[in-house]
């Protein structure tokens, strides 16, 4: 452990038991997580537009995202959040409807749903991390626990994958 941080080394002497897997559990409650849902809207009158005077308004609302904010304090969520996510033009709008603080390491309704339905995730949600970027990236142990406990209340002869 001699690369390890002091506070790292403190906290796992004093919890004792399984250290590793109760100070992955208390990391991951501790860092700031802000999961973002946005509504995405097109304006159906531009497709028509030549670019001159007035754009024709006909905004359609086409769905939407989630993105999760990792490890960033609310400042820097709010700053991600108007420069890399939302978006407004004549063609296209995306705006932040929800921003909800959770755990780092929470899965989205739609990866719990691929879980739930197909026992991977094939369409993670965005992150960003801090120190990292944005990422596709899941994170596992939250993925495999979520499975687990799918697969445990779905008896085997009724699985259909």
């Amino acid at each position: 452990m001699s690369n390890t941080h002091p506070l790292a080394v403190a906290i796992l002497e004093a919890i004792g038991g399984n250290a590793v897997r109760d100070l992955v559990v208390l990391a991951a409650m501790s860092v700031p997580c802000w999961q973002v849902e946005t509504q995405v809207r097109e304006n159906y009158g531009a497709h028509t537009w030549e670019g001159k005077g007035e754009c024709p308004q006909y905004w359609k609302n086409k769905g939407g995202s989630t993105y999760m904010l990792i490890g960033v304090d609310e400042s820097t969520a709010y700053d991600l959040i108007t420069r890399d996510i939302e978006r407004c033009d004549e063609y296209f709008e995306i705006h932040a409807i929800s921003v909800t603080q959770c755990k780092g390491d929470t899965l989205s309704w739609f990866e719990c749903a691929q879980l739930e339905d197909e026992g991977c995730i094939n369409y993670p949600e965005r992150r960003y991390v801090a120190g990292q970027g944005w990422t596709w990236a899941v994170p596992m142990a939250e993925a495999q626990a979520h499975r687990r406990y799918v697969l445990d209340t779905v008896p085997a002869d009724q699985r259909w994958w």
